[in-house]
């Protein structure tokens, strides 16, 4: 399979309009899904789907810590590894505060704007470390 993207680099050169790329990832490595795939490898298939029902046990446990504090809500009913968190409507609370100061405490939170939203990326090494959050 081909993707093509017409026009990629229009303007920048008569000749190079259209981007060809192997995968839908476009010029993305393959990193990633070579890590997946030795991942599955490494531990099975048992392995793997304990994995993925221990970050479904994370994902629901930090949904439930989320929907305990009033000034907080869910963006959305998170359904894989990332849980989008924002600031209950008229609540004034400050996301980007949150997510400086969970940042200070050792954590990465990714956030993002329209709206103003902080997620956590659940993984492995949450297990161990959540109830710390």
């Amino acid at each position: 399979m081909r993707c093509v993207g017409v026009a990629f680099a229009a303007g920048v050169s008569p000749h190079l309009n259209r981007y060809v790329t192997p995968t839908t990832q476009g010029s993305r490595s393959g990193a990633i899904i070579a890590q997946a795939w030795a991942t599955l490898l490494s531990v099975g298939d048992a392995g793997y789907a304990k994995m993925a029902s221990e970050t479904d046990g994370l994902m629901k446990r930090v949904a439930a810590c989320v929907a305990a504090i009033p000034e907080l809500d869910l963006l959305v009913k998170p359904d894989a590894a990332i849980t989008p968190i924002v600031a209950a409507p008229g609540s004034g609370v400050d996301i980007y505060g949150v997510a400086s100061f969970l940042e200070q405490k050792g954590w990465n939170m990714f956030t993002g704007q329209h709206p103003a939203v902080m997620s956590v990326c659940l993984g492995e090494n949450h297990l161990r470390v959540l109830d710390d959050w």
